[in-house]
């Protein structure tokens, strides 16, 4: 498996657990040469995750909809991203994406 979806919250939560949970999980995955495909936020977890992962040499790839990259809510560090006008187009860009 060379890429692996992560789904996980645009808010740190209320424990600083979660943050650190998702620095190694990012981390990990990244030890193990997965690429990351995740929302594509530069909030919350989801950067957590995905600046783990591009800082330990993997790539990250952002599946996002389109309302959300006019307010510049997508993380500036990934190279690859796929902009989708619609839930259900988001749905099937996620579901396509190769393993």
């Amino acid at each position: 498996m060379k890429n692996i979806s992560v789904f996980c919250g645009a808010h740190e939560g209320n424990n600083p657990r979660y943050a650190q949970d998702a620095k190694e999980i990012g981390e990990l995955l990244a030890s193990k040469g997965i690429n990351i495909v995740f929302g594509g936020g530069n909030v919350g977890l989801m950067k957590i995750v995905s600046d783990a992962a591009l800082d330990n040499g993997v790539k990250a790839t952002g599946i996002g909809l389109e309302s959300l990259h006019k307010l510049e809510l997508v993380n500036p560090r990934i190279e690859n991203l796929i902009i989708t006008k619609t839930l259900l187009d988001r749905k099937d860009e996620f579901m396509n994406f190769p393993l």
